[in-house]
């Protein structure tokens, strides 16, 4: 991409179906780092909870987000400031494509290996290189899951579609 001097790259994950103006409603905020609103199941004491895949820093808890509800994205519309956005689609500048390189973390906690993704990794090094994270609210997409999980996971046998109401 940044050979072919491109101004933007969208990712736009494979399970993720994006209404047909998104890259208009992307560019409209005029950002660096700007992503949809994509639903997902979040697991949370034993109840799943649809979120929104766009968060906050939790000053109680560095290192840990809180999750917009898809209920509460839904409500609102306009460019809000965020500190987490997933890959799922986001269209990022050749400015900051120039600066981050993609990566994930791996650690090992209780006997067991963690995944620290590349979209957690992305938003982290972007925003210690000073670029801000945004989410145009207006810009929804579908998400299609299985079990609470993305549908490139495993069996899709039991895949469903979470719409967005208009």
């Amino acid at each position: 991409m940044l050979e072919n001097k491109y101004d933007y790259f969208l990712s736009l994950e494979q399970d993720v179906i994006p209404q047909k103006n998104i890259i208009e409603l992307l560019l409209e905020a005029q950002k660096d780092v700007v992503s949809g609103v994509a639903p997902h199941l979040l697991l949370r004491n034993g109840k799943s909870v649809e979120i929104a895949l766009l968060g906050i820093d939790d000053p109680q808890h560095p290192g840990i987000y809180i999750f917009f509800t898809y209920e509460s994205a839904k409500k609102k519309e306009g460019v809000v400031s965020v500190d987490y956005c997933a890959m799922a689609c986001v269209l990022l500048s050749r400015k900051i494509l120039e600066k981050i390189t993609f990566r994930y973390e791996t650690k090992h906690s209780l006997n067991e290996l963690d995944v620290i993704w590349d979209d957690i990794c992305f938003c982290r090094d972007a925003k210690e290189k000073l670029f801000l994270i945004y989410a145009n609210l207006a810009a929804r997409c579908e998400h299609l899951y299985g079990g609470g999980f993305s549908a490139t996971f495993g069996d899709t046998s039991r895949l469903q579609k979470v719409k967005n109401e208009k």
